[in-house]
């Protein structure tokens, strides 16, 4: 939601007298003839919802770049089409914000390339020479390595 700027609320609304429903003195309010008309103030409720933080901002990016990647590699096998293609890029160049997110990502669905990206951004390697091609065993993995930083690891990584 955008900021308001500008806004008025101390204006009253033109309202027609016999649109309120009446037209005699009602505690101190004059009488006032029919087809006259007073500004009544209003009160507005408005619901503000607060301002995204970076990273569930880095989180909505983050979705709409991995469901338009999923739709681009659909029915491409190579890793390296599905690592190179546009979406997977801007993910990529979301940079080490989007860590935390990609584990989830890669924890969910190890058969999803995620940890290319991750190598990429972190230039860590946790994987084991068993690992190689076993997608769980990725993924375990990277969460290993998860677990051992993510308290030392910083954004500017």
């Amino acid at each position: 939601m955008e900021e308001i700027q500008n806004a008025s609320f101390n204006r009253g609304i033109p309202i027609p007298i016999d649109q309120l429903g009446f037209t005699t003195a009602i505690q101190g309010i004059p009488t006032f003839r029919v087809g006259a008309s007073i500004n009544v103030f209003v009160p507005i409720i408005l619901t503000v919802t607060p301002t995204l933080s970076q990273q569930e901002s880095i989180e909505c990016k983050f979705q709409k770049l991995a469901d338009a990647w999923r739709d681009e590699t659909r029915y491409v096998s190579s890793t390296t089409r599905i690592t190179s293609s546009p979406s997977y890029r801007a993910i990529v160049d979301l940079g080490p914000p989007v860590v935390p997110i990609l584990i989830q990502a890669l924890q969910a669905n190890p058969y999803e390339k995620w940890h290319a990206a991750l190598h990429e951004l972190t230039h860590a390697n946790p994987l084991g020479p068993r690992d190689t091609g076993k997608p769980k065993a990725v993924a375990a993995a990277w969460t290993r390595w998860w677990e051992e930083h993510k308290n030392t690891f910083s954004a500017g990584h």
